[in-house]
């Protein structure tokens, strides 16, 4: 992963931002689209974990974490040829200690993604406990 640092000059140092490249993702592999969309959270880059979603989360809500640990990624019933299904069990700290919506700790999610021949892309299209 590369780390990019933008700015302006020395007296406005503080005010850098970051800003990290994201390495290619396979599209066409579901399991490496989930990969990647975990890879963004742990990274706090929510643009990118949008990119990977349909359309209905574009209000993604920005919920930085600390720590994220993918413990495993399991094909669950329910594939298709348009439709994937996945059993996550992942770890997540936040900053603050919690999120919006969440609390830290161990989580055990199922996540569907979906072939979206205009994105030439699989997408999670819904994902939660279960």
């Amino acid at each position: 992963m590369f780390l990019l640092l933008l700015c302006g000059s020395l007296l406005t140092y503080a005010a850098c931002q970051s800003t990290h490249s994201s390495p290619a993702v396979d599209r066409r592999d579901p399991e490496a689209v989930l990969r990647a969309y975990f890879t963004a959270w742990s990274n706090n880059d929510t643009p990118t974990q949008k990119s990977l979603m349909t359309q209905n989360y574009s209000n993604l809500a920005y919920e930085p974490v600390d720590s994220l640990r993918v413990l495993t990624i399991v094909p669950a019933d329910g594939a298709s040829p348009t439709k994937r299904v996945y059993a996550v069990s992942f770890e997540v700290t936040f900053k603050g200690s919690r999120s919006i919506s969440m609390e830290n700790g161990r989580y055990n999610w199922t996540y569907t993604l979906t072939w979206d021949a205009t994105r030439d892309s699989w997408l999670i299209s819904n994902y939660g406990a279960g």
